[in-house]
Formats: C-alpha cells, sequence, structure tokens
C-alpha cells in the first residue's frame, strides 16, 4: 500500500508536467559539479545518510542545485509521456516506480545575485528568494590545505542557525558552491557545519560537452518568505498526519502507513536550516 501511495505521488506530479509541458529554459550548462552529501537526519543517534547533488553553471551565470536522482526523474517528464502514450497506465506507473527516489525535494537556482529556493510539500509547492549579500557574509580566514588535489582556502559564515566552515579553491575561480552557498573567489571544495551534521564534498567536476539546457518547471506555486516556509516546513513534518490527509492521496492512506510516516517523520529532527521565530 505505501508503494502505491509514493507511485501514485509521483504519477500526479509527472502527469501535470507532462499535460502542461511548461519548462522555463534558464540557460545552457556550461560546468558540472557533484557533491556528496553526509547528513544527520536525526539527533537521537550518530547514523549518517547520504545523497548526492548536481550543480549545474551556465554559460550566462545562472546556476541550479538539486538531488541528481531529483534531475534524472525531472528529465525523464518526456520519456514518461512515451511511454503512458504505448503502453499504458500501468507502463507508466511501472517506469515512475523505476526511477531513482530523491531523498530532497528542493532545487536552488542562483542569477544576478539572487537565490531562489523551491521546494514541494505534501503536494504544495513553494517558492521565496533572498538577496545573497544579504545572507551570505563570509569571513576569510588564512588557513589553507590540499583537498583533492585542490589548492584551497578557508572562509566561515553563519547562516539559518548554523555556522559553517567552507574550503575553497582559487584553481576554479568561480564563486559557486553546494546549496546556497555562493560569494567567495572560487569554487567551494568542501563544507561543512560545524557540528558535522551536515557535510558537503566536491567528486567531480567537468565542463559540459553537450547543449543541455537548465531548466526550471513552471508551476503554480505560493510565495512565501524564507522564515515563513520554514515555519510551514516544521507544522507539516510535526503534524505529518495532518498534512497526509490533506493531500491529494489523503483518502487512500491507511491508519498502519500513517502511524508508519509518523514514526518516520518523528526521528527527521535535525533540518539543516532551523526555524527561528525571532526572526519574524
Amino acid at each position: 500500500m505505501k508503494v502505491f501511495i509514493i507511485v501514485n505521488l509521483f504519477f500526479f506530479q509527472y502527469q501535470f508536467l507532462f499535460g502542461q509541458q511548461r519548462n522555463n529554459v534558464l540557460d545552457s550548462v556550461e560546468i558540472e559539479c557533484y557533491y556528496d552529501l553526509n547528513f544527520k537526519e536525526s539527533t537521537l543517534d550518530s547514523n549518517y545518510n547520504s545523497a548526492v547533488f548536481i550543480l549545474l553553471i551556465g554559460k550566462n551565470h545562472v546556476s541550479k542545485f538539486t538531488e541528481h536522482s531529483k534531475e534524472i526523474r525531472d528529465a525523464a517528464l518526456d520519456t514518461f509521456g512515451i511511454i503512458t502514450k504505448e503502453q499504458g497506465m500501468q507502463g507508466g506507473l511501472n517506469f515512475l516506480a523505476s526511477l531513482p527516489k530523491s531523498k530532497f525535494n528542493y532545487s536552488i537556482f542562483k542569477s544576478n545575485g539572487i537565490l531562489e529556493f523551491n521546494d514541494r510539500l505534501f503536494g504544495v509547492n513553494y517558492t521565496y528568494q533572498e538577496k545573497i549579500e544579504d545572507v551570505m557574509k563570509w569571513k576569510l580566514h588564512s588557513d589553507k590545505k590540499i583537498i583533492a588535489n585542490y589548492r584551497c582556502q578557508k572562509a566561515t559564515v553563519g547562516y539559518a542557525g548554523r555556522e559553517y566552515e567552507a574550503w575553497f579553491t582559487m584553481d576554479i575561480p568561480i564563486s559557486e558552491g553546494p546549496y546556497k552557498f555562493t560569494g567567495l573567489p572560487g569554487l567551494i571544495v568542501e563544507l561543512y557545519d560545524l557540528k558535522k551534521d551536515y557535510h558537503f564534498k566536491l567528486t567531480y567536476f567537468k565542463k559540459s560537452t553537450l547543449q543541455k539546457p537548465i531548466t526550471k518547471p513552471i508551476l503554480s506555486e505560493a510565495q512565501v518568505t524564507h522564515q515563513k516556509y520554514l515555519k510551514i516546513r516544521d507544522k507539516a513534518f510535526k503534524n505529518i498526519r495532518i498534512s497526509i490527509q490533506n493531500s491529494s492521496v489523503g483518502a487512500s492512506v491507511t491508519e498502519d502507513v500513517l502511524m508508519r510516516y509518523e514514526k518516520k517523520m518523528a526521528r527527521k529532527d535535525n533540518p539543516m536550516e532551523i526555524y527561528n521565530e525571532k526572526a519574524n
């Protein structure tokens, strides 16, 4: 039952996107960077989870950061439509079930000094923008070391309730990095919060040889502020039963599935960004 619900969530999302066939091409990919993320979902144990993210940097300095499996899934939109037409609904559902599942739904776009954050929580698309210069107040340090054959320098910054240490390299003089982090004189090779709950490492860097677009689906989105989004996120996760019941598949969810989700979400008490009620 749980698998059926998840597959249907994917189906409704992809059916909507394919039916609308609306994608905004923001730029053409010039550089691709891959980052490994090791993170702790829970404060109750010391186990780490992992995910692979991709940073696409465009020729006109637009960038997109998202989990690699989500980028693959989004790129499979046309294939899903073709399979559904040729093999029917079940063929389309089987195809969706075969796609890699992502742990994170968000995408981050940076351009002209503005970062835009997009996420989907229980069927609702949320988006907000921040001025990079207002949120990335870097402090450069004299510390230097070699990481993966790159000559790196240390920088620190505080953001969204955590203090971060970053190591950037002037060997790649691109002011970019994982997640929202940007604004340094070179590419960020490694970044982590001081508690080591979230740890990004650059694993692969290449210049793209393909004519690959950087795209953003045109969706109906709720425009919110950064802190408003964090408040909505925390409330949704703390009231997971109500969030699921109010979603598009809520009527199909059994009590057993609800209890499993409640147990699972109870352990996700360590988000990367921490809601600050006083910031409102």
